[in-house]
């Protein structure tokens, strides 16, 4: 198993492009985890896309001093 993992905050010019290559990957045996350092802008909504449709995804989702995994 091979795990990926990414600090987010504030990217959502990129994100898509970046998870988009990431689901391309044929490996199954991947794990993404993403986490979304208490972004304002539509990162979350982005993630959440790539969470919800490809089971290697996972989002941690930290705001004001919090972690709570999605």
């Amino acid at each position: 198993r091979v795990l990926f993992r990414s600090p987010v905050y504030n990217r959502e010019a990129y994100v898509g492009m970046t998870l988009a290559s990431l689901a391309n990957q044929t490996m199954q045996e991947l794990e993404f985890i993403i986490v979304n350092d208490g972004s304002s802008d539509a990162s979350v909504e982005i993630i959440n896309r790539f969470v919800k449709r490809d089971r290697r995804f996972k989002l941690i989702d930290k705001a004001n001093g919090r972690s709570e995994e999605h």
